[in-house]
């Protein structure tokens, strides 16, 4: 794999986390529940994927990060 799709995977990756980030605050505004939305945010979403998503969620609720 050519280092050029290796850096637009990760982007693209990276858009798909942060897709994520906007859905989970969208719904936890209901319930007073808000990640930030930044890149390390984002790509750890994105690259992880739902392990990921729920990593950023634990450690909201655990640390109040």
């Amino acid at each position: 794999m050519s280092p050029a799709k290796i850096v637009l995977k990760i982007i693209y990756n990276g858009f798909l986390g942060a897709i994520a980030l906007v859905m989970i605050n969208l719904v936890g505004s209901s319930f007073n529940f808000h990640i930030a939305f930044n890149l390390v945010t984002a790509l750890v979403a994105g690259l992880l994927g739902i392990p990921g998503i729920l990593l950023l969620i634990m450690l909201k609720v655990l640390f109040g990060l």
